[in-house]
């Protein structure tokens, strides 16, 4: 039987999945062709991001990117500005979707 996390988890990441498919397909109604998305794990491993996990501490998060420390995402999260977290562990552990991770990436880039 999966624990509660485990469900959360699951369950957040179905909804993203979700949301995701529906702004696809407005856009692919709007413009005629699906925008150009980052490569997911499992791709040929020629991207940055294929070997992220899916789901990451701020830790794992941290180790991803050289250029972060923990105390950077930890800020960025206080201040809402970082990528979108979950809490669990009795709101001591935080978690980061890779989904969510790059959702911020390609929101943020020059």
């Amino acid at each position: 039987m999966e624990d509660a996390l485990t469900v959360a988890v699951r369950a957040l990441i179905h909804e993203e999945t979700r949301q995701l498919r529906t702004e696809i397909e407005k856009l692919r109604r709007t413009l005629g062709t699906p925008p150009a998305l980052p490569k997911d794990e499992g791709a040929d491993g020629d991207d940055d991001l294929s070997g992220m996990p899916k789901i990451m501490t701020t830790e794992m998060l941290a180790g991803q990117f050289p250029e972060l420390s923990r105390r950077t995402l930890e800020d960025w999260r206080t201040k809402g500005v970082g990528p979108m977290s979950v809490k669990a562990d009795n709101a001591r552990r935080v978690y980061y979707l890779k989904s969510d991770v790059i959702a911020w990436i390609m929101a943020n880039r020059d």
